[in-house]
């Protein structure tokens, strides 16, 4: 992958029961989550990464407190301390002014629409076959990545691939986030 699209972004791991140091409106938060719907993704994102797949959920920052996110149940609006106890990563994607208030206008727009099944069962397909495999999506649907991809290019980012269709792991890599947290943030 290549990863000239984007500029040098900077992590922030999270440990659980710590606070973000600096989220900022357009950044993004990777974690691993549980339930069906994340071990899914997770078990899919193996087949497709050397390194295995830690991240398999990811939101936009709206605010330094609240996020946008899509559940299995739709897309709502979070706020970030709900993740204190789950260790998480915060990309500073270096969205400022109009960008990051592009990005975060899209995500807003999206609250209320349906989780993307489709989507997801379309990128399971696409694990299993060679290439990028087929995207499908209903519109007024979002998987998380998928929402969080298509915002940043509300902004400046420039996928090379179809950003509806976007696992976590693609986007942690895009911007080059660790893969595992280490030791930050404030108690």
């Amino acid at each position: 992958m290549s990863h000239a699209l984007f500029p040098l972004s900077v992590s922030e791991a999270v440990p659980a029961g710590y606070h973000a140091l600096s989220a900022r409106p357009g950044d993004v938060l990777l974690c691993h989550r549980s339930g069906f719907a994340s071990a899914a993704i997770r078990g899919g994102e193996r087949l497709r990464f050397q390194s295995g797949a830690r991240w398999s959920h990811c939101a936009l920052v709206e605010t330094p407190t609240t996020i946008i996110e899509a559940l299995t149940h739709g897309v709502k609006r979070s706020s970030l301390s709900a993740y204190t106890n789950t260790d998480y990563m915060l990309i500073h994607t270096q969205l400022d002014g109009k960008d990051a208030m592009q990005a975060v206008a899209f995500a807003q727009s999206c609250i209320g629409q349906e989780y993307g099944f489709l989507t997801d069962f379309a990128i399971a397909l696409r694990f299993l076959t060679p290439g990028r495999g087929l995207a499908l999506s209903l519109n007024g649907t979002e998987i998380c990545s998928g929402l969080v991809a298509q915002a940043l290019c509300r902004g400046w980012a420039n996928f090379p691939v179809n950003p509806a269709s976007i696992t976590p792991a693609e986007i942690a890599e895009y911007y080059s986030a660790p893969t595992q947290p280490t030791k930050r943030g404030n108690k």
